[in-house]
């Protein structure tokens, strides 16, 4: 595993992309998101949050979100976690901010 000096912050919004609206609960999303963290990962930080964003028609969203934090892990495996993720919470983006440590 190649690993860098790169703290991850990674933010998934928990509102379906079609429907608009939270499908899967927070409880149950944050679950599935420290299991796959245990499995695929040495040490992760993850948490709820709320996102807020305004979409290009002006409208203010508010959604309960989760975020993930990740140090010496690989470029390539942080792109695996968040293409995963965006699938099983049907999500349109999924945000990625990288700060060097």
């Amino acid at each position: 595993m190649e690993s860098n000096t790169n703290l991850y912050k990674v933010y998934i919004g928990l509102n379906d992309q079609l429907t608009k609206k939270q499908e899967i609960s927070t409880e149950k999303a944050l679950i599935d998101v420290s299991e796959y963290l245990a499995n695929n990962f040495e040490g992760a930080t993850a948490y709820n949050a709320i996102g807020i964003y305004k979409h290009e028609n002006g409208e203010i969203v508010r959604e309960n979100s989760i975020v993930i934090e990740l140090v010496f892990v690989s470029e390539e495996d942080v792109m695996k976690m968040i293409n995963q993720f965006r699938v099983v919470f049907n999500q349109e983006s999924v945000m990625k901010v990288v700060i060097p440590c």
